[in-house]
């Protein structure tokens, strides 16, 4: 069990993470913007 749930684990952090990256990207973008 441990051997399926860990990587998925994993998968969904690194999914995660590099969404949340996304969203920070865009609202800096929407800050700037706003910011001019």
């Amino acid at each position: 069990m441990q051997g399926f749930v860990f990587p998925f684990l994993r998968e969904n952090l690194v999914l995660s993470l590099h969404l949340s990256s996304i969203n920070y990207g865009h609202l800096q973008r929407l800050s700037g913007r706003t910011a001019d």
